[in-house]
């Protein structure tokens, strides 16, 4: 069974033109998330934001949000500076963003984020 992707707004509305977020990397990310191990079967929401993508998803374990609505799972961007991807997890108590792996390309960065070795994205 294929995990469910949506991408919000939907991507017939979305018109990208600045280099990140860009159509090409949404969809590369939509099906790497499709490969996630944890919490495989609750539709995930992508969102193209400034330099990235925003990954919701429901609170199934109702740990962070006990009536299972959407959190914050990771925030992609792009630093054109270092010329790298960073990835950040949600610290739901402090609500603030923490960063917690860094790649030079998106793939390995993806990879990282469906493995969740330390569980701090998928809660």
């Amino acid at each position: 069974m294929i995990s469910p992707v949506n991408i919000s707004p939907p991507l017939e509305t979305v018109h990208l033109t600045s280099v990140h977020p860009n159509e090409l990397d949404l969809r590369r990310i939509m099906r790497m998330l499709q490969k996630r191990k944890r919490y495989r079967y609750v539709t995930v929401c992508i969102t193209p934001t400034n330099n990235g993508y925003l990954i919701q998803s429901p609170c199934c374990s109702r740990s962070i949000a006990p009536d299972g609505h959407l959190i914050d799972i990771g925030l992609i961007e792009y630093d054109e500076a270092s010329t790298t991807w960073k990835l950040f997890s949600m610290d739901h108590t402090h609500k603030k963003w923490c960063l917690n792996h860094r790649s030079e390309t998106l793939k390995p960065l993806l990879e990282y984020l469906n493995a969740d070795p330390s569980k701090s994205f998928w809660q």
